[in-house]
């Protein structure tokens, strides 16, 4: 009976993720939000050792929690919530949105998304909290991305590094970071990064 009830909330959570995920395809943040929102709350009712961040947690979870837990979707509903308060210039909510979605990552053992979610941290936080505090998230992300090889990993820090040099109006620093990505992306192979 709790299995089946965990894989209700899971279907009705996933169903949330899809249409907040066709919203904002769509451009109706509005429309989106309070769907990742729904998504993430029922993910986090389902699976109570989801972190819900707001405390500390630790990371490296055993694995076959963090995927009973569908941490994956709740990652992405995080993003979508993150997005949103970038857009709408809710800079505090979309910056504690990325902290979460990174230490929901941390605590997953995902590299994958740990390093996205701390090079959008170190982008969101030097908007909000200025560059000196950026500058360690940064970093981390540097190492995250250069430890994976992967090249999609290493083009998404240097473009959130050319974004924060484009809010320090450094743009010689930003167009060589932006140049230094482009083959990167070329060799990832993502026509979508090289537009970018």
């Amino acid at each position: 009976q709790h299995a089946q009830a965990y894989r209700d909330a899971r279907s009705e959570a996933a169903a949330s993720l899809v249409r907040a995920l066709a919203a904002h395809n769509a451009g109706r943040l509005d429309l989106a939000a309070p769907l990742a929102q729904s998504a993430l709350d029922t993910l986090r009712a389902a699976c109570p050792a989801l972190p819900d961040g707001f405390a500390a947690v630790a990371p490296g979870v055993a694995p076959d929690a963090a995927n009973r837990c569908d941490y994956r979707s709740a990652w992405q509903a995080l993003q979508l919530l993150q997005q949103y308060g970038v857009r709408k210039g809710l800079l505090a909510d979309a910056t504690a949105r990325a902290q979460a979605a990174r230490d929901l990552a941390a605590w997953a053992s995902d590299a994958y998304r740990q390093t996205v979610s701390t090079a959008e941290l170190a982008w969101l936080t030097a908007r909000h909290d200025g560059f000196d505090a950026a500058q360690p998230l940064l970093a981390q992300a540097q190492r995250l991305a250069a430890r994976s090889g992967d090249p999609v990993l290493q083009v998404r820090v240097k473009m959130a590094e050319a974004q924060i040099a484009s809010q320090r109006e450094e743009l010689d620093a930003m167009r060589r970071l932006v140049e230094e990505a482009l083959p990167l992306a070329r060799r990832a192979d993502s026509p979508r990064l090289e537009a970018s």
